[in-house]
């Protein structure tokens, strides 16, 4: 990880720190609400990172100072984690969105800083300190010979063997050699890790057409650009945002411009590829120095994977099933291409390139379901999506969203709702919505976990908070902002693992939430996204912004019946993804010479049955150097515990409330107290398959 300075002067006590209003107020007397300061300026967000620091260096030493004999539960364990996961977790999670949603840049980099300052000193001060291990380690054993009070409460066991199998994990049985060794590994990892995302956040590249060149490309999306005036002519500038890439891929005409949107935007962060190679080296020699044979099967332990024989398993089986799919596919989208090269007079070869499939798969899919994207977001206004959804979960789930009027928000058009059980009135956490994309926020969706759930030590609870990332476009003079039908699946996607967040009622904030097995993490939300594709659901979330009427029935036929269009190619290129994630971090020797360029192109040809261009996505693939590494296979892998947990509500009722309440109170509510596979079965009343999931692709 890397170490930043802070230019901070010596403090000799805490007490002469000034106190900064990042307080959550909890007033039980009144309504529980979340009042945060996001305007901190950069040296106050420098001085709480040390404050917090000085804060964990006292408890580390009172721990370490504790007679191993005396070493309890209550002495060792509850002090640091209520100390470091409880309370100074949330200050990172601060620093980590302040790094990707703030306005300014220059707090987006104190902001990423200081995550790291506190990340790396809880890595380097209790996460490879042996102390702290041997007193969990003495706990442990004083328990064992009754000199220590025996644990009664199920999720205290779990988390002390969580602790002791962490340790083990981190290298703590390692030669103090292997561990200073581990230590500098660890650190230019994490160099490399910030420097990799950093250049696809702040990268600023944009290409520029003419009017003529954006042919097709509807006038809401051309409103939303810049413009410039080169040699008298004027220029639309366009950036490389998932929207405006999708836009440019689906609907101009003219090839010559999507060609060179989809190579200026796959051709970004070129220097990232020697970045990637260098950490996945490193990542290599991190394994085999932890007693592994490979990065793989390092960051499967613990996953319900468990091996990457397992994933590569899985991965060959669904690929095996859906080439074929995506063949058929293929040769419609060719026979598209031929008739519309015939009607230019423009030659023709038998090949579909990057730049052609979104555009000939949206053509196809006007043409076989005419389902027009343009037409359909008309009946999808952000508001009313969001009432409805809100108003969903709430029958569905036992919820109440009440939107706060004046919001303590990072920037104007945030919005913060106060989220409650319905049935007690009891407050439940705090969720804001940031919808809309500007210059330096993260460019795509994601769920921020702010702060997590857990019971305080004075017995009262400390409530959750999550914040909703987008990019939807935003509205503009002639029209609100418009979802096209997936982005309405997205949005109940990244609610849904806000709510796991918020629902999910825990001792301790290490069990909550999204806090799970990471190959299941995204089940829960990909369950919520089967309601989309449910008659009673469109007809209840639509509504024409101009004409004030729903979507027709015929409609939303279509719409239903589309649902497997481009299963196969849509498919194939996750387990490209995962395929790439899998195999670049597999290697059992070091490989300074590894060529991911040609890595990823042999695969795409593979897995894909497409042809390599001259672009290198792998270099902008985030989730690899930010956390998710070997584990972007368990997209496909809970979709489909996903698909047969929506199954229950498929036979006794989209909007069966007792079944609602059952996945709230089964799944939701328990966190990681208890194995996913365990929640999963006691949901279903049995063992999970993957009949639901092959049923949803068509098979």
């Amino acid at each position: 990880m890397k170490f930043y300075s802070l230019n901070i002067v010596f403090i000799f006590s805490l007490f002469i720190f000034k106190s900064f209003s990042l307080i959550i107020k909890n007033d039980s007397t009144t309504t529980p609400h979340h009042i945060i300061n996001w305007s901190l300026n950069a040296d106050e967000l420098r001085n709480i990172t040390l404050q917090k620091i000085e804060e964990e260096k006292y408890i580390i030493e009172e721990i370490e100072q504790i007679p191993e004999l005396e070493c309890s539960f209550e002495n060792v364990v509850v002090p640091l984690i209520d100390k470091v996961e409880n309370e100074i977790t949330f200050y990172s999670y601060y620093f980590y969105l302040l790094e990707n949603v703030a306005v300014e840049k220059e707090i987006r980099q104190i902001s990423a800083e200081c995550y790291s300052e506190i990340e790396e000193f809880n890595y380097f001060n209790i996460w490879t300190n042996k102390n702290i291990f041997d007193k969990i380690l003495a706990v442990k054993t004083n328990i064992s010979n009754n000199i220590a009070k025996q644990l009664i409460n199920d999720e205290d066991k779990r988390l002390l063997e969580q602790l002791i199998n962490e340790f083990h994990i981190a290298g703590l049985d390692l030669s103090d050699a292997d561990s200073e060794k581990l230590n500098e590994l660890d650190m230019k990892i994490g160099n490399l890790e910030y420097a990799f995302t950093d250049c696809i956040y702040e990268d600023e590249t944009t290409v520029s057409f003419t009017k003529e060149e954006l042919e097709g490309i509807p006038e809401r999306v051309l409103e939303g650009y810049d413009k410039e005036i080169i040699d008298g002519k004027e220029y639309y500038i366009l950036n490389t945002l998932t929207s405006t890439l999708k836009a440019v891929a689906q609907y101009a005409k003219n090839e010559n411009t999507r060609k060179k949107m989809s190579i200026v935007s796959g051709q970004r962060c070129k220097g990232n590829l020697e970045l990637l190679k260098e950490a996945v080296n490193l990542r290599y020699e991190k394994a085999k120095l932890l007693g592994y044979n490979n990065y793989s099967e390092y960051k499967l332990q613990d996953k319900m994977a468990k091996n990457p024989e397992n994933v590569i398993k899985f991965l060959d089986s669904l690929k095996e099933k859906l080439q074929p799919v995506a063949q058929e596919e293929l040769n419609q989208l060719l026979e598209l291409k031929k008739l519309e090269k015939m009607e230019l007079n423009e030659p023709f070869n038998e090949t579909i390139y990057d730049w052609e499939l979104e555009y000939y798969k949206r053509q196809l899919l006007e043409k076989e379901y005419t389902i027009n994207d343009n037409i359909i977001r008309e009946y999808f206004p952000m508001t009313h999506v969001i009432n409805e959804i809100f108003k969903i979960y709430e029958e569905l789930f036992s919820l109440t969203f009440k939107e706060i009027e004046n919001p303590s928000v990072w920037t104007t058009d945030v919005r913060q709702f106060e989220i409650y059980d319905q049935s007690t009135k009891i407050f439940m956490g705090t969720l804001y919505l940031d919808l809309y994309p500007r210059q330096g926020k993260y460019n795509h969706m994601a769920n921020y976990s702010v702060d997590y759930g857990y019971v305080k030590k004075d017995g009262s609870r400390n409530y959750p908070i999550a914040a909703m990332v987008t990019n939807f476009s935003k509205p503009t003079e002639n029209s609100p902002s418009l979802l096209t039908h997936k982005e309405v699946i997205n949005y109940f996607h990244e609610l849904g693992h806000a709510l796991h967040q918020i629902c999910s009622i825990t001792k301790w904030s290490r069990f909550n939430g999204m806090n799970i097995e990471p190959d299941f993490v995204e089940g829960p939300a990909q369950m919520l996204e089967y309601f989309v594709w449910e008659s009673e659901i469109l007809k209840r979330i639509s509504y024409h912004y101009k004409d004030q009427i729903p979507l027709s029935d015929e409609i939303i036929e279509t719409i239903i019946k589309s649902k497997n269009f481009s299963s196969g190619t849509n498919n194939l290129k996750q387990i490209l993804y995962a395929y790439a994630d899998i195999k670049i971090h597999s290697i059992e020797q070091e490989d300074p010479t590894m060529n991911l360029y040609e890595i990823w192109n042999n695969l795409k040809k593979e897995i894909t049955m497409m042809e390599p261009m001259e672009t290198w996505p792998i270099a902008v693939f985030e989730h690899i150097m930010s956390g998710y590494d070997v584990n972007y296979y368990g997209y496909l892998w809970s979709q489909v515990y996903a698909a047969d947990m929506f199954s229950q509500f498929k036979t006794y009722g989209v909007l069966n409330k007792e079944i609602g309440q059952r996945y709230r109170n089964v799944v939701l509510s328990k966190g990681s107290t208890e194995n996913s596979m365990t929640l999963i079965k006691n949901f279903l009343f049995r063992e999970p398959n993957d009949d639901a999931f092959l049923k949803t692709l068509g098979f």
